[in-house]
């Protein structure tokens, strides 16, 4: 599947770029979606079978790993559209196309040479995916992961028109658009060496989530905050907020999503992860389609300040949830809610409440 997507993502890629050759109209329509929903179904692929393959090979850093592949990611985010700009302008529409679709597809023939065989445990117990969704806990993490994503895409359409308010230049708009991923790359790997070293997990989603809810009411400001004024600062300080803490309410779920699946019954194998990243990334993706629809909404009916309002609302909601998972979990000293996935002299055995022991 990983290799698969690969070629597949990077196929679509480099097609792309002959699209603005098709006749225009509704068949240009047309065969763009189709190719970008091609593309979205390769790159499906590669995402989750890259994250199964990494909890596969340090599961005892899952979150570690995690938070230094969403650094790369971040990078990404920040030099593509630098990178792709510079590729317009030297060979217009397609060799952006071209050039990045060729080296994905050369990665794919690189990965499929070196990669070595993935060693999985032998006699795994296969489990439906769906089965994961019983758990309450597992549906506390999408909420977050939902809230997260919905949050953070919320501003691709909505914050370059609040920006010009400020009578800036494009390239300061853009400057101020990498601010979030950039702060975000940086800490996500400290977020994960926390959650699997130290064991802080309900402790950084609800800081995270509490704090990245603030830095929402700051983006606007919001009309509750009357004391603040509508200036650049104050926007920078709040991407600075949502850059520093959007991992810390993210990273963690990934580590949570594994726990409580072991807690339910799954194996702690290569099928676990996949569902587990599949998971992830379909609640991911959905709340990066919902974020920028809702929010070009709500700013055409409410205004950008109540919008983001609502989407800090929404936050604050998701750390609700959490800290109510929490305090039910520490309420009932016998029950088996699911805490922190330790590894204690590699038996891999998850800590549970009340000096229970469940082996993951």
């Amino acid at each position: 599947m990983f290799v698969s997507g690969i070629f597949v993502g990077g196929s679509c890629a480099a097609l792309f770029g002959v699209l603005d050759k098709s006749p225009s109209g509704n068949t240009f329509i047309i065969m763009c979606f189709a190719c970008r929903s091609v593309e979205a179904l390769g790159l499906a692929g590669l995402l989750t079978a890259s994250f199964a393959i990494i909890s596969n090979e340090f599961p005892k850093y899952v979150a570690t790993v995690f938070g230094v592949l969403e650094t790369a990611s971040g990078i990404g985010l920040m030099v593509g559209p630098a990178i792709g700009g510079v590729l317009y302008q030297v060979g217009g529409f397609g060799l952006p196309f071209y050039t990045m679709g060729g080296l994905i597809i050369l990665t794919g023939v690189l990965v499929f040479k070196f990669l070595p065989d993935i060693q999985d445990s032998p006699n795994q117990k296969k489990q439906g995916g769906f089965r994961l969704l019983t758990s309450i806990y597992v549906w506390v993490c999408m909420i977050i992961i939902f809230a997260a994503s919905t949050g953070i895409s919320f501003t691709d359409p909505t914050l370059s028109p609040h920006l010009e308010e400020f009578h800036l230049s494009t390239s300061v708009i853009g400057l101020v658009f990498t601010i979030a991923p950039a702060l975000y790359g940086v800490t996500a790997p400290l977020y994960g060496y926390l959650c699997d070293s130290k064991g802080y997990t309900f402790s950084l989603l609800i800081v995270g989530n509490l704090v990245c809810g603030f830095g929402y009411l700051l983006l606007g400001p919001s009309p509750y905050l009357p004391f603040l004024p509508s200036e650049l600062w104050i926007v920078i300080v709040a991407m600075s907020l949502l850059g520093l803490f959007l991992g810390c309410a993210v990273i963690p779920v990934v580590k949570c999503m594994l726990t409580a699946a072991c807690d339910i019954g799954f194996e702690n194998n290569l099928d676990t992860y996949g569902i587990v990243s599949g998971l992830f990334n379909s609640v991911w993706c959905f709340g990066g389609f919902v974020g920028p629809v809702l929010g070009g909404l709500l700013v055409n009916e409410v205004g950008f300040n109540n919008a983001a309002s609502l989407i800090a609302l929404l936050s604050f909601f998701s750390h609700w949830g959490n800290a109510a998972d929490d305090q039910a979990c520490r309420s009932f000293p016998n029950n088996v809610c699911v805490r922190v996935c330790v590894v204690e002299g590699g038996s891999g055995q998850m800590a549970l409440l009340g000096g229970a022991r469940s082996t993951c």
